[in-house]
Formats: C-alpha cells, sequence, structure tokens
C-alpha cells in the first residue's frame, strides 16, 4: 500500500503483484483478476477508509508476471 503524505488532496493507492501460475490460470488477465480479487477479500481499503479517505479517492491495481510479459488491471 501506498500512503501519500497529503491525505486531503492525494489517492491512495492498493498495489497488488501476482506471478501467472499456468497450472491455476489460464492467462494473464485471470492472474489481474485473482490480484484484484485479493484486495478486496484482505479488506485492504478499510486501512485507508479508517484513516479518512474516501473510498473514491482509492485507487486499486492488480499486476501479473509471465517472464517479460506484465498486465496490469484495476
Amino acid at each position: 500500500m501506498l500512503i501519500p503524505n497529503d491525505r486531503e488532496r492525494d489517492c491512495a493507492y492498493i498495489i497488488e503483484f501476482k506471478v501467472h501460475k499456468p497450472l491455476k490460470e489460464k492467462d494473464l488477465a485471470q492472474t489481474v483478476t485473482n490480484a484484484l480479487s485479493q484486495i478486496e477479500e484482505k479488506l485492504y481499503e478499510a486501512k485507508f477508509v479508517a484513516d479518512g479517505f474516501a473510498p473514491e479517492n482509492i485507487r486499486k491495481y492488480g499486476f501479473a508476471f509471465k517472464g517479460k510479459e506484465c498486465l496490469i488491471g484495476s
């Protein structure tokens, strides 16, 4: 999680990185979906909301890696 210094003007960012697991995921898109699902399942957003961030100012990104390939989703 990236926590900005000036909470009134900046957004908060939640970033989850995943390495593609070919036996469990069919492609990088599914790996991104799993990363974003983990953000929701682990309730990472709750920390920012408790610290006073509005939910609309919290950005969530999932990064998927497979060798030199990378896919980012939000």
